[in-house]
C-alpha cells in the first residue's frame, strides 16, 4: 500500500460511498491474487457483480426502474386524494 493510497482511501470515505459499492469496485480493480481473495471473503458480492454486469443497465430483472416506482407512488396518492370524500377535501 501507499501513501497515495492511504489519501484516496480518506476522501472515499469522505464522500460517503456505500460500502458494498466500494467491495465492488475493489473486485472490478483487484488483480488475480486480490480478486481470489476478495471472492473468497464475499461471495455473494461477486455473485451479484457478475449477475449485474450480465444485465442491461446493471438492472436485475427483478428490479423496477426508479422512474417507474415514483410514478407507480404518484399515481397511488393521486388515486386516494381524488376518492377522498368531498367533506375532507
Amino acid at each position: 500500500m501507499s501513501l497515495h493510497e492511504y489519501h484516496r482511501s480518506i476522501e472515499m470515505d469522505r464522500q460517503d460511498e456505500p460500502f458494498y459499492g466500494i467491495i465492488m469496485a475493489a473486485m472490478r480493480k483487484a488483480d488475480t491474487d486480490n480478486l481470489v481473495k476478495l471472492q473468497t471473503a464475499w461471495p455473494d458480492v461477486w455473485a451479484e457483480l457478475t449477475e449485474r454486469h450480465r444485465c442491461p443497465g446493471g438492472r436485475l430483472p427483478m428490479e423496477v426502474p426508479v422512474e417507474s416506482a415514483l410514478q407507480a407512488g404518484a399515481d397511488l396518492i393521486t388515486g386516494i386524494v381524488k376518492q377522498r370524500p368531498a367533506g375532507l377535501r
